[in-house]
């Protein structure tokens, strides 16, 4: 009976901690946030939607005036696409306060960074 309680309770804390980190991504704000803190009026936020059967990443940046934006989205983009890894999320878009991109995977061929329409999402 002991036995089955311990593989209870290992199965309820797996879940618990599955839950918790999709709910809470946030090692990929922390490696964003220290490959560009120079550039960052904040810090980095992370959070992840369930859109049907895909997952969208939205990495949230607040960069200081007269940063390179467009570099800035690419190379946070590709840090938080190499922390989250492969099957994370399907897109993951970055989210500036007046802008919205879309940052490919760097290991997809192409080019990196598309930009959005709008900034929905937010």
């Amino acid at each position: 009976m002991g036995l089955a309680a311990c593989l209870a309770l290992g199965a309820m804390m797996k879940q618990v901690l599955r839950v918790h980190a999709d709910r809470n991504p946030i090692p990929a704000a922390r490696a964003v946030d220290a490959a560009c803190r120079s550039e960052l009026a904040g810090r980095a936020g992370f959070r992840t939607e369930d859109r049907g059967v895909r997952k969208i990443g939205f990495l949230t940046l607040e960069p200081v005036e007269g940063v390179h934006v467009q570099r800035l989205v690419e190379r946070a983009g590709e840090q938080a696409w190499l922390t989250l890894g492969r099957g994370s999320v399907g897109r993951l878009y970055v989210v500036l306060p007046d802008e919205r991109y879309e940052v490919l995977p760097p290991w997809e061929p192409g080019p990196r960074v598309l930009r959005a329409a709008s900034a929905p999402g937010r």
